[in-house]
């Protein structure tokens, strides 16, 4: 008899094969998911913190506090709020006048820190 058909069996072997393999693929799914919202999530802290920096570069920096830490500046990036840390002239010899500041940036989320970047920002005038 030449028949081309399946049998019950054969498409039962297939399906138990077909779910071992979905079945092992499944972790490998749910590890590159958090590695992407964790990715999405340091971006955003970038992005809070290059907003905090935008904004102090359009003040004059001998109107900057000279020494010492803000407090929490409150930055909501689709729909997650950030809290910005700005810290100035932390090593004295980044500040020598009143037209320089060395501005450290500090970006928070649930109490870890996501992203930390430092600067010196002078009046080129």
């Amino acid at each position: 008899m030449n028949n081309k058909a399946f049998t019950l069996l054969e498409v039962m072997i297939a399906m138990f094969i077909f779910a071992i393999v979905i079945g092992g693929m499944a972790p490998v799914f749910t590890a590159h998911l958090q590695r992407n919202a964790a990715a999405q999530t340091r971006t955003e802290a970038m992005q809070a913190g290059q907003y905090v920096l935008d904004q102090l570069r359009i003040v004059d920096p001998s109107t900057l506090d000279s020494t010492g830490t803000r407090d929490a500046e409150e930055i909501v990036i689709n729909g997650r709020a950030y809290q910005v840390f700005v810290s100035f002239c932390m090593e004295a010899g980044y500040c020598p006048g009143t037209n320089t500041r060395h501005i450290g940036i500090e970006v928070k989320r649930d109490n870890q820190v996501l992203f930390q970047t430092q600067t010196v920002y002078t009046l080129l005038r």
